[in-house]
């Protein structure tokens, strides 16, 4: 099994990734879309992910980007945030 990352490096790069994916975290908890235990689940699934170097590198890349790249843990999580905004 693959060990677990630093917890916040994987924050700082969720954060980024949710930035440049316009997934607006903050205002999903604000809106009840997700909870803290969706927060942590997210950052734990980041911190399992094996594209950490590469998606350091993509963010570096690619200041704003329709959605998430392929390899991340987190993009289906990501797009249903989005999608739940927009009800």
């Amino acid at each position: 099994m693959h060990p677990l990352g630093d917890t916040m490096k994987h924050v700082r790069l969720v954060a980024r990734m949710t930035k440049a994916t316009g997934t607006d975290v903050v205002a999903a908890y604000d809106d009840e879309k997700i909870s803290s235990e969706d927060w942590a689940e997210i950052i734990q699934r980041c911190r399992h992910c094996t594209w950490t170097d590469q998606c350091e590198a993509w963010l570096d890349a690619h200041e704003t980007a329709e959605g998430a790249p392929k390899p991340c843990l987190n993009r289906t999580k990501f797009e249903e945030i989005k999608a739940a905004a927009t009800d």
